[in-house]
C-alpha cells in the first residue's frame, strides 16, 4: 500500500515539475522565446514532436531532420505559387544516400532545387547541423538570383565564399550574430533555433516573394 502511495506521489511531483505549455507541446513553455514559432510550424505540419508528445527543443537537429523540414516548406510554398530555390546546371549527387533512408527523397528534392550546393558530394544526413549549414540552405532556398553583389552586414569570424550566404540573410533580418560581432558558424543548432529559422524564412517569402493576386 505504501509503495503504491509513494508511486502516486512521485507521479504528482513529476507532473507538477513539467514546464507549463499552452500549445501543441507540453514541454514548450508559453513564454519561451520560440513558442510562437514552434506552434506556427506545428500548425502547418512543418515540424512534429516525438512519440511521447514532447518537442524537446534543446535537442540537436541533424542534417536529415533539417532536410525534411526544408522539404515540407518547399512543398507548401510552391503550392502557394512562390518561386523557390537556386538555379543549378547539375544538381548535387550524394555518395552516401542509402536506398532505404527515410530522408532520401527530401535530400534529393533539395538538391534538385539547388538548395544544397551542387558541389556537395556527401549529404552526411545523421550529422548535427551547424549555423553555417542552415544559413547556406536558407539563402539558397530564397534563391542566389536574389542575392545582391554587396552586403552591409559583417561578422569577424566569417571568411571564404560561404560568407555571402550569412551576410545575405543578416541584411534581410533573418539572422543575428553574437557578442563581439561573431556568427559562430560551426555552432550546432537545436530544435528551437531551427524553428526560429524556418518560421522567419516562411514569413519572409510569403511577404516579399508571393506572386500578386489575379485581378478580380
Amino acid at each position: 500500500m505504501r509503495a503504491k502511495q509513494a508511486g502516486n506521489w512521485a507521479l504528482v511531483v513529476l507532473l507538477f515539475s513539467l514546464p507549463v505549455g499552452a500549445g501543441t507541446f507540453p514541454d514548450v513553455p508559453e513564454n519561451h522565446w520560440a513558442a510562437e514559432e514552434v506552434e506556427a510550424l506545428a500548425g502547418e505540419g512543418i515540424i512534429e514532436g516525438f512519440p511521447d508528445g514532447t518537442f524537446r527543443g534543446r535537442s540537436i537537429v541533424r542534417r536529415n531532420e533539417l532536410a525534411v523540414m526544408f522539404d515540407r516548406i518547399l512543398e507548401r510554398l510552391r503550392a502557394e505559387g512562390i518561386t523557390l530555390g537556386s538555379p543549378v546546371e547539375q544538381p548535387a549527387q550524394f555518395e552516401d544516400l542509402p536506398e532505404d533512408a527515410w530522408w532520401r527523397l527530401p535530400a534529393q528534392r533539395l538538391a534538385a532545387a539547388g538548395i544544397v550546393p551542387p558541389e556537395v558530394t556527401k549529404f552526411r544526413g545523421p550529422q548535427p547541423a551547424t549555423r553555417l549549414e542552415i544559413a547556406i540552405w536558407t539563402a539558397r532556398f530564397i534563391g542566389t538570383q536574389r542575392m545582391p553583389k554587396r552586403f552591409h552586414a559583417s561578422f569577424r569570424d566569417l571568411r571564404g565564399k560561404q560568407a555571402k550566404y550569412v551576410l545575405f540573410l543578416a541584411d534581410l533580418g533573418l539572422l543575428e550574430g553574437y557578442v563581439a560581432n561573431t556568427f559562430q558558424p560551426t555552432r550546432i543548432i537545436n530544435r528551437y533555433e531551427a524553428a526560429l529559422f524556418m518560421h522567419r524564412l516562411m514569413v519572409y517569402l510569403r511577404t516579399h516573394c508571393k506572386p500578386p493576386a489575379p485581378p478580380e
